[in-house]
Formats: structure tokens, sequence, C-alpha cells
């Protein structure tokens, strides 16, 4: 894979962890 492509995986991944944590963060 090239590097755009890590870098949408990561930032899909901690977008997805921080609204993870912000929905039990707020429950």
């Amino acid at each position: 894979m090239d590097r755009g492509a890590w870098r949408r995986l990561e930032d899909g991944f901690a977008a997805d962890v921080f609204v993870r944590l912000g929905t039990a963060g707020a429950v």
C-alpha cells in the first residue's frame, strides 16, 4: 500500500477511536 492509503487508514482509525471515547465519556 502507498503512504497516502496508510495515512487515510490511520486517520480513519483514530477518528473512530475518538468517536468511541467521546460517546463513552458522554454516556
